[in-house]
């Protein structure tokens, strides 16, 4: 029995491919992206509603460029900078989308008061 594992034959394992962080990674993608969009509908204004969806999606592919221009960092730094680099740059974002989100609500709910049809409050 060897006492280490061959990296490729445990990838390509049924059990451990569900578990793999390039699945839980596109699992968490493709449960944000509805919602995102979702939002996105909803609080932009009508006649430029397509332009603030390809932003979302421009913010998307710039998160993914970044993410690559980080990994790339791999081999010229030590690991414990770009972990650190990976844990204050979300939390920068986090905190921006914190202070972000009573505004967010109030126009979440004007976009719903506004889209409500008076037929459906007189039943």
């Amino acid at each position: 029995m060897p006492l280490c594992v061959d990296w490729p034959k445990v990838a390509s394992d049924p059990v451990s491919e569900p578990y793999s962080p390039t699945t839980v990674h596109t699992l968490g993608e493709l449960c944000l992206s509805p919602v995102g969009l979702s939002l996105v509908t909803k609080i932009s204004p009508e006649k430029v509603v397509g332009l603030m969806m390809g932003f979302w999606f421009l913010a998307a592919s710039l998160g993914n460029f970044f993410a690559g221009l980080i990994a790339s960092f791999a081999d010229r730094y030590p690991l414990y900078r770009i972990f650190t680099l990976d844990f204050i740059l979300p939390a920068v974002g986090a905190i921006a989308l914190a202070m972000l989100i009573r505004p967010l609500r109030s126009l979440s709910a004007k976009a719903t008061a506004s889209s409500v049809s008076p037929s459906r409050t007189a039943s």
